[in-house]
């Protein structure tokens, strides 16, 4: 006789055994995801910070890379612990600092070099120095916690000038340094300064843009529908937009250097034309007149029923034309042998007429 066939009291066995095993397994699987679910509740408070139980000193905060020993634009991200040993949520902290080079999102910041200094005091290899004090401060809780950062770093000399389109004359000769860079010392004729630039250099005069058209003006909204005119009017047309300024010209630009002179470049390109300004917004269309019925809404509210049309809205306006681009610069280069004369009634500390090589 088979296993199908055996029964006890009129039930299979096999139907009885199934159902046993089933309910073996729901129980499992009740236990199992209770376990996870306790797990994870735990691990949810355990990222929270405790403002009776946790704290913020050097054993719980951690700092990568270093803060004592960053460049300008490094990222530098903290991290916090709390009693647990768990990585809290960041949400709840904020930096601050009185140094105004301080850039900080979250628990994350960035000390900008915002002001280059003089580079003729870092011709000897000093290092550009910077240095003050964050404090991480808890929103909601009474801590905090102070910490340092440091900057030592190579000077970055710059390598361009902005004549923003203007007439100028310059004077380029090569520097000697004990940096071994191939550094240039550049003399604005036309206004008498005197910069020291890192090669490649390049002479900006390209125009400015030109200005944005003026954005048109909005078409108003047609009038409601009324009783005897139940249709909404349409909306009015938008204003078109104004045309955009035409493009600067260039800058006409004349470089006094030596023939042996390379990796000086200049722009001397008309401005692009400015962007046409954009149509206004048609207005909208006017509401169709609406009457109250006799049937109630909600809580014995009246129900009005629309009886006039919604007024078109009205088109949009046309976008401006954009301005035309601007007339090129020119560019003169004179080869001057004797490049020395235009640097020698300079006054400027650490700067030597003898570093200056002609040749």
């Amino acid at each position: 006789m088979g296993a199908d066939t055996i029964s006890k009291n009129g039930r299979s066995l096999k139907s009885h055994t199934s159902k046993g095993n089933f309910l073996t397994l729901r129980i499992l699987l009740f236990l199992f995801f209770t376990v996870i679910g306790v797990c994870t509740v735990n691990n949810v408070k355990a990222q929270k910070f405790d403002c009776k139980k946790d704290k913020l000193d050097y054993s719980t905060v951690r700092i990568s890379p270093d803060p004592s020993n960053l460049t300008f634009g490094e990222r530098c991200d903290i991290s916090i612990f709390n009693s647990k040993g768990k990585k809290v949520s960041e949400k709840n902290f904020k930096l601050t600092s009185k140094n105004r080079n301080m850039r900080s999102s979250g628990l994350s910041f960035v000390i900008d070099n915002k002001t280059t200094g003089d580079p003729w005091q870092y011709l000897d290899g000093k290092l550009v120095e910077e240095e003050g004090t964050i404090t991480i401060e808890h929103n909601d809780c009474n801590v905090t916690y102070d910490f340092t950062f440091q900057i030592q770093q190579a000077y970055e000399f710059a390598n361009s000038i902005a004549c923003n389109g203007e007439r100028r004359e310059f004077a380029v000769a090569r520097y000697k340094n004990a940096l071994g860079k191939d550094l240039f010392v550049v003399m604005d004729v036309t206004r008498n300064k005197l910069y020291l630039l890192e090669s490649p250099v390049s002479i900006d005069a390209s125009g400015l843009k030109g200005r944005t058209g003026v954005a048109g003006s909005a078409g108003k909204s047609g009038s409601a529908g009324t009783k005897s005119s139940p249709d909404g009017a349409a909306g009015g047309s938008g204003g078109d937009g104004g045309d955009g300024g035409d493009g600067n010209p260039g800058g006409d630009i004349t470089v006094y250097l030596p023939k042996s002179i390379q990796g000086i470049s200049v722009n001397i390109a008309g401005g692009d034309g400015g962007d046409g300004g954009a149509g206004g917004a048609g207005g909208k269309g006017g509401s169709g007149f609406e009457v109250k019925t006799d049937k109630k809404g909600f809580l014995g509210m009246p129900i009005y029923e629309k009886v006039g049309k919604d007024g078109t809205a009205g088109n949009d306006g046309r976008p401006g034309r954009d301005g035309k681009r601007g007339k090129d610069g020119s560019l003169t280069k004179v080869q001057d042998d004797n490049i020395k004369k235009y640097f020698e009634n300079i006054n400027q500390v650490n700067f030597n007429i003898d570093d200056i090589e002609e040749n």
